[in-house]
Parts: structure tokens; C-alpha cells; sequence
């Protein structure tokens, strides 16, 4: 069984790219922190939303994970995450934040046409079995029901909690290069970021958005073989300020 999601304990670097959509610029953040065990999985990027834009235009984002159950080698160990968000015009910089430092850079590199597919083109998102590739890519995150829950340990800290949301494409099928291939299309469509915009309302727009990105991906692999599934999760995270 996991622990819930905690902020890993040190923050070592971010860089942040920024690429253009159909529907506006989205950002490509990219963080590595230390953990120090072995053991540490779910390793991901949760973005603190502002309900005004921040004075200093800092977007920050916690480095959380699940920390090891059981047995574990007391081996220092890197870890890394990474995701995508649509790009605030207020935007000047982005924070990382672990558990006992934080890392904040204002440098923004611009992706250039050709490179924006490539951020989508992630080799390790294949796995395989006996008889298929299995791709499995989040596609869409977004965190709210905020809320304080209690004290955490030291004069001062809060205990928080929040509601992730994600919704993640899994295609399963014999061939690599066309999953590959149908996928990068539905990117340079603007599929994706059609369903990141409309993700925060929910409702008729994006269950439409979805349905839209199957069609598109099952006409394109216009394969029986291959099976297209979008799943929708959620799950509480708690961490302390």
C-alpha cells in the first residue's frame, strides 16, 4: 500500500520551457530533487494555483512523492518529474519547493516549432509486454479543494491537503513508431492542450475535448489492434507549509 504523497526533502534544480499551442503558450517544468533511501515512487510536480496573480510573478510548484514502505537501502538517490501547464501572462519566474529548501529560476527558454512535438516524445513512456507497447502519458493535472487539516511538527506549520486531478492516455498496441507517430499528431492538432484548457471547467467541453482526442488517435492507428483508453483519476495530497 502507497503513503500519501509527501514533499521530497531537497530540492536540486528546475528548468522551465515555454512552447506554443493552438490555444496559448503552455510550459514544459522540469525539477530534480534527493531523496535518502531507495524506494520513493509517484514522484510528481504539484503546482500551487493563485486565485490573483502573485506580486513577484513566481509560479511555484511542490516536488512530492510517496514515501518507501518496508524495507529500503539507505543509498542517497536523484529523483526527477516533470509537467506541463498552461503559461500565466504574469509569469516571471518558477519555484520548486521540498520539504527543507526550495530552488527558483527566472529563466524561461522558448521551444521552437519543431521542438514542441519532442516535448510530448517521452521514451519513457513506453513500456512493453509479451505482444505489446503500452504507452502511458498524463496528459492533464490540475489540484484544488484546498484545505488546512492540522498542524505539522515545528512552531508554525501547517498541515494542508488538496484534490488531484489527472487524466492520462494509455494506448496499447503492436506497433511503437505508430503510436509514436499518431500521438506527436494529436499534439501538433492542438488535442492536448484543447484538453488542458477546458480541464478546469469540466462539464459538456471536456467530455467533448476527450472524445474529440480518442476519435482522432483510434482513426488515425485504424488498427482493432491497438486499444486507446483516457482514465480519469483523482487523489488526496498533503504536505506542510
Amino acid at each position: 500500500m502507497l503513503s500519501d504523497p509527501k514533499s521530497v526533502p531537497e530540492v536540486k534544480s528546475v528548468s522551465v520551457i515555454m512552447f506554443d499551442t493552438p490555444t496559448g503558450p503552455f510550459l514544459l517544468v522540469q525539477a530534480t530533487g534527493v531523496v535518502p533511501t531507495s524506494g520513493w515512487s509517484g514522484i510528481a510536480l504539484s503546482p500551487q494555483y493563485n486565485i490573483a496573480p502573485p506580486e513577484d510573478g513566481i509560479l511555484v510548484f511542490d516536488l512530492i512523492a510517496h514515501i518507501p514502505v518496508g524495507p529500503v537501502l539507505q543509498v542517497i538517490s536523484m529523483v526527477s518529474a516533470e509537467t506541463i501547464e498552461p503559461a500565466p501572462d504574469w509569469l516571471k519566474g518558477v519555484t520548486i519547493r521540498g520539504s527543507t529548501n526550495s530552488v527558483t529560476t527566472d529563466k524561461i527558454e522558448n521551444a521552437s516549432r519543431e521542438n514542441t512535438i519532442n516535448i510530448f516524445n517521452n521514451d519513457n513512456a513506453f513500456t512493453k509486454d509479451e505482444r505489446n507497447y503500452i504507452f502511458n502519458q498524463t496528459v492533464a493535472v490540475y489540484d484544488d479543494s484546498f484545505q488546512p487539516i492540522g498542524l505539522c511538527s515545528g512552531f508554525g506549520s501547517i498541515k494542508m491537503k488538496k484534490l488531484r486531478h489527472e487524466i492520462t492516455l494509455i494506448i496499447e498496441g503492436p506497433d511503437e513508431s505508430k503510436i509514436r507517430r499518431c500521438f506527436e499528431e494529436s499534439v501538433a492538432a492542438g488535442l492536448i492542450a484543447g484538453i488542458a484548457a477546458v480541464f478546469l471547467t469540466g462539464g459538456l467541453a471536456l467530455s467533448a475535448a476527450l472524445a474529440a482526442f480518442k476519435s482522432y488517435l483510434i482513426q488515425c492507428l485504424a488498427d482493432s489492434s491497438f486499444e486507446v483508453r483516457i482514465e480519469r483519476s483523482s487523489h488526496w495530497i498533503e504536505w506542510c507549509t
